[in-house]
């Protein structure tokens, strides 16, 4: 699932920077019918071209509001796609935080039974101690057995 998700993540990445190069492109456009805007304007103005000079002007500043509206949406797309890496980022950081402290619990499992160890092999240290001693004092019983049956 974790695969599926970063597949879907990547996707994601690449529709923003696809979606980012289209609005340079558009802004490209803008920009060369920006350039023919003077084309627009006459160069003196007559009482009969007042109104469809008004006409221009607004058709003028349409095309300056959007080339300002298509860099706004590349900023905000910019914005978005920073914080989808950082947070990928700081899910493998966590990620990375979480293998951590998995290694401290498998280290305390290690610890606890290197103690238990240590104890079954102190229990059969004792236990040959004893053992020792058994054999020990039967040997004893066993040779004074021995010399009473011989005197």
């Amino acid at each position: 699932m974790e695969f599926n998700d970063n597949e879907i993540i990547l996707d994601l990445l690449n529709e923003y920077k696809e979606q980012r190069d289209q609005l340079k492109q558009m802004i490209v456009d803008i920009e060369d019918i920006k350039s023919n805007i003077d084309k627009l304007f006459p160069k003196t103005l007559d009482q009969r071209y007042s109104r469809f000079f008004e006409e221009k002007v607004k058709t003028a500043t349409g095309i300056f509001n959007t080339l300002l509206d298509i860099r706004k949406e590349v900023s905000k797309n910019l914005k978005d796609e920073i914080d989808i890496r950082s947070r990928l980022n700081k899910n493998a950081i966590e990620e990375d935080l979480e293998s951590l402290f998995n290694i401290r619990e498998l280290a305390n499992k290690v610890e606890k039974l290197n103690k238990r160890k240590n104890k079954i092999i102190e229990n059969k240290e004792i236990k040959e101690e004893i053992n020792k001693e058994i054999n020990k004092e039967q040997s004893n019983n066993f040779e004074d057995d021995i010399s009473k049956l011989t005197i």
